[in-house]
């Protein structure tokens, strides 16, 4: 029954989520990225291809429709500050930023460095050229603005204007991402090498 197989992946999803947060005190989002490798490495075998395709539908809209309302949620909570406590970022914070955004991009270069044996370990036939472009793709925003809005209502984390900037930081480079990176994005892979000329 595909409706029931979905509800199932569903509800087992909450499920992980509520116990590792409420029950086990450790990360429900971690538990539910383990989840997920746990049901594509030992459930995705047995599951028929009507199944899959049904499940990859009903998940790609549940994504897209969360990511949405999160980007709405950044949006308007940095509105809400910006109009209640306008010094709570300051002019060197726009400096500090633009610092800070490339600096995203040297650590991500320094991790994909170091976990690069193990990644070709899966898969021999990547290169320096994916490596690359793996790099310049840029970030899951989302994340990012789910764990900042966390800070964001979360008191015990540091004073107002710590987790104003938390939020300012996470927003400010999923936009420059966007308009940067994304814009790039084709290219930079023609310049690695990654595509050519005619399928770009």
């Amino acid at each position: 029954d595909l409706v029931l197989g979905v509800c199932i992946t569903l509800f087992m999803s909450y499920i992980t989520f509520f116990v590792s947060e409420f029950v086990l005190h450790v990360s429900g989002i971690l538990a539910l990225e383990f989840f997920g490798l746990f049901i594509g490495y030992y459930c995705r075998p047995g599951m028929s291809e009507k199944f899959l395709h049904s499940l990859h539908t009903f998940w790609g809209f549940l994504t897209s429709a969360v990511e949405s309302l999160m980007y709405i949620l950044a949006g308007l909570n940095i509105g809400v500050i910006m109009k209640q406590r306008p010094t709570a970022i300051h002019k060197e914070d726009i400096w500090k930023f633009v610092v800070f955004y490339f600096l995203i991009y040297i650590v991500r270069a320094i991790v994909f460095c170091l976990i690069w044996p193990f990644v070709r370990l899966g898969n021999k036939y990547y290169n320096y050229k994916d490596m690359m472009g793996m790099i310049w793709g840029g970030h899951r925003g989302v994340m990012s603005i789910i764990f900042a809005l966390i800070v964001k209502v979360d008191v015990e984390a540091g004073n107002a204007r710590f987790r104003d900037l938390c939020l300012y930081y996470a927003s400010s480079s999923v936009i420059f991402s966007m308009l940067i990176n994304a814009t790039n994005l084709s290219r930079v892979f023609k310049r690695v090498g990654l595509v050519s000329n005619t399928i770009a």
